[in-house]
């Protein structure tokens, strides 16, 4: 099968956003202090993600080819253990999903820089968006929906799309 055309969209779920944060004693205080840092100290700034390939890898290198400064890479087994070191310093900066840093952020023990989507995160809403704060053209967010198989008749498809979407407006979604 072909995803692109053996699917139809049902129902959007939700969103997670993604952030760059540091560690406090890496001397950054904003998105573009931390590239001119990474510029004027090349090999010296490393950058977690939860793993290869993941939504954070993928959006810490297009921070970096987009700002013009390098990072080292250091790939995790999730978002726990990256964000455990960023927590002790021992990775300078954490690229991943929002979610497990928010309380973080919000205590000052960790700080974040930027969140990679369009729009600010509810959550963190003094954290600006990547092209607040000085780089455009970057949007990695992960979202989450419902697909069906091509075809699938309209009143079904409305059904299950009433279904979740009332969910998701609901006191428990």
């Amino acid at each position: 099968f072909d995803p692109l055309v053996d699917f139809e969209p049902i129902a959007m779920i939700g969103d997670v956003q993604v952030v760059v944060a540091t560690h406090p004693s890496l001397p950054v205080k904003t998105l573009s202090e931390l590239i001119a840092y990474g510029k004027a100290n090349p090999g010296k700034l490393t950058f977690g993600s939860p793993g290869f390939g993941l939504m954070g890898h993928i959006a810490g290198e297009l921070i970096q080819r987009k700002g013009g400064f390098q990072m080292t890479h250091v790939p995790y087994r999730g978002s726990a253990p990256l964000a455990t070191d960023l927590l002790a310093g021992i990775v300078n900066v954490a690229v991943d999903f929002l979610p497990p840093y928010i309380p973080h952020v919000k205590s000052g023990a960790i700080r974040a820089l930027a969140v990679t989507a369009e729009e600010r995160a509810p959550q963190l809403p003094d954290v600006p968006t990547l092209s607040e704060a000085g780089l455009t053209g970057v949007n990695a967010s992960s979202w989450y929906a419902i697909v069906g198989p091509k075809g699938l008749p309209e009143p079904i498809s409305r059904r299950i799309s009433t279904i979740v979407n009332d969910y998701v407006l609901s006191a428990e979604g």
